[in-house]
């Protein structure tokens, strides 16, 4: 029996210990169970704090994305083909375009919203993206819009693709582009009465012009057989204030030609190698004693180089720049000089007048600006002399420079190339335009002019060059004088534009039938089109009004 009980103490010990273990694994098990379940929770937690954070991050950015929708008209699309259903979200759909408005739709549905005459290009566009000939969807067209009646779409979409190449959807963009659109029609249509307003414009100066030049022409024949008549002094003295007169007239009317004739792109520069002390010195000659009247000095230095360019074109840009600089100066000078300064001529028109404000250095080389003559004194012209400089200079592609100062004067300047291997000009100097005046004595010219004054002023003039004169009013009279010449006239002179529709061409065409005479046209008419339509037939062109002294060099030439 003792050991018996032995036994069963023993094995209650043992089970107690047994017990006492579980609990404890038990208790540490339910320990690291709530430890996991903290752990578990507190990262719960935090993922439920950054989901928060994100959503909130996502909500802000849709709400941006719907307002830069809003403030940018644009509106997202997805088209899925297999079904035709066309999903938007639209910034028209909702009254603050906040609201997520999505409207299901159909490709046909929203077809229907275009305008007739802008589905058929919209439908080749989106097939040729589906076809994948374009890589995207890229065109504007116009919708029907009933609130806010026809709107412009510019419409950007890209084809999403399976495994096979198959398209299976198309997303895109479409923005409202109707205020971009209404500002380039406005723009344009600005635009389109700005050139009606030049146009308009330019018909009234070639018509002003022309109907001046007439009047002005017969003067200038008139006077030129004046001139050449044995008078006293003191009439001669009048003659030449008229004569004066006349050449400022004759000179503004020149500078609108000039301006036409630029306008109309007949003016070629004709590019050789020329001493340029020969035409400054001209220059200097010419506009001596009108520097004289108003007490300057005019100074060209002596340039000793030989330059390329256009020698007329290179007059003309030197002609307006001198007489500008003699015009706005009261006191001091005008210096012209031409110097080399690193491979190339620089030639510079310098004046001690008023100067020129730094905000007019553009303005002044517009058509019909000048500064400090409020009252339009048309004795310094038109204004379009520095404008005539700035065409000339671009056409031979030459930069005006401009350095001024108010009260301290101006100087104009430009590059000019000089002539390959340039050495020193010589010391003689040629006239570039200057010819001998040969001999017309004995010759016969047909002159056709609708103008009485003018008709009888050249063949006055022409009579007294010892020419045979025989002349006409319209191209009706022609033939009948032509059949009554006894033989072939050596010159034809017409005016280009005549009565009844017809030009001085049709004139030349009646004559060139029988003769291959050489002809001259003269014309008043400085309207672009007229000006080449002239230059293109190869005639001698001369322009009203003609200086006799023109008159007979052109004359004498064409023998």
């Amino acid at each position: 029996m003792p050991n018996d009980t032995a036994t069963e103490v023993s094995t209650s010990a043992t089970e107690l210990v047994s017990s006492g273990l579980v609990a404890t694994e038990l208790a540490a098990a339910n320990h690291s169970l709530s430890e996991t379940n903290a752990d578990l929770e507190r990262r719960v937690l935090e993922r439920t704090t950054e989901l928060a954070h994100a959503n909130g991050l996502l909500r802000l950015k849709e709400q941006t994305l719907r307002l830069a929708q809003h403030f940018g008209g644009a509106g997202t699309w997805d088209w899925e083909i297999s079904t035709g259903r066309l999903t938007w979200s639209d910034c028209y759909g909702s009254p603050d375009c906040l609201d997520d408005d999505s409207t299901p739709g159909t490709y046909s549905g929203w077809l229907e919203t275009l305008l007739p005459e802008d589905r058929v290009e919209v439908e080749r566009r989106l097939n040729a993206c589906l076809l994948g000939q374009e890589d995207e969807f890229v065109i504007e067209y116009r919708i029907d819009h009933p609130p806010r009646d026809i709107r412009w779409m510019a419409g950007r979409g890209r084809c999403i693709r399976d495994d096979a190449g198959k398209p299976v959807r198309m997303i895109g963009l479409r923005i409202d582009i109707t205020d971009r659109r209404r500002a380039e029609e406005a723009a344009r249509a600005a635009r389109d009465e700005a050139e009606r307003a030049n146009l308009d414009k330019s018909r009234f100066l070639a018509a002003a012009s022309h109907d001046l030049r007439q009047p002005v022409q017969a003067a200038s024949l008139f006077l030129g057989m004046l001139e050449r008549r044995d008078l006293d002094p003191e009439t001669r003295d009048l003659v030449g204030m008229v004569s004066s007169s006349l050449e400022g007239l004759r000179g503004m009317l020149n500078g609108l030609l000039e301006v036409a004739r630029l306008e109309a792109g007949i003016v070629d520069p004709q590019m050789r190698d020329f001493p340029i002390d020969d035409l400054l010195h001209r220059l200097a000659s010419e506009f001596e004693e009108q520097a004289r009247v108003k007490r300057l000095w005019l100074q060209v230095p002596p340039a000793s180089l030989v330059v390329s360019s256009d020698p007329l074109l290179l007059e003309l840009i030197l002609r307006n720049l001198i007489s500008n600089a003699i015009k706005y100066t009261d006191r001091g000078g005008v210096t012209v000089e031409c110097r080399e300064l690193d491979g190339c001529g620089v030639v510079e028109v310098a004046d001690t007048g008023r100067g020129i404000p730094d905000d007019k250095f553009t303005v002044i080389f517009e058509d019909f600006r000048q500064l400090d003559n409020p009252a339009r004194d048309r004795a310094r012209g038109f204004g379009l002399g520095l404008a005539t400089v700035s065409r000339v200079a671009r056409l031979l592609g030459y930069d005006i420079g401009l350095r001024s100062e108010l009260n301290n004067g101006s100087v104009f300047s430009f590059k000019i190339p000089l002539a390959s291997g340039h050495e020193t000009a010589g010391s003689g100097r040629t006239d570039l335009l200057a010819e001998a005046p040969g001999d017309l004595t004995g010759r016969s010219i047909v002159v056709v002019e609708d103008d009485p004054a003018i008709l009888m002023a050249l063949e006055m003039l022409l009579g007294d060059w010892g020419l045979e004169v025989h002349s006409a009013s319209s191209v009706q009279d022609v033939p009948t004088l032509l059949d009554g010449l006894d033989r072939v006239p050596d010159l034809l002179a017409v005016d280009y534009r005549l009565p009844n529709g017809s030009s001085g061409l049709d004139v030349v065409d009646i004559v060139h039938r029988r003769w291959p005479v050489p002809a001259i046209l003269m014309t008043g008419d400085t309207a672009p089109e007229r000006l080449t339509e002239a230059k293109r037939s190869g005639y001698r062109l001369l322009h009203k009004p003609i200086n006799p002294d023109d008159l007979r060099r052109t004359l004498v030439d064409c023998l």
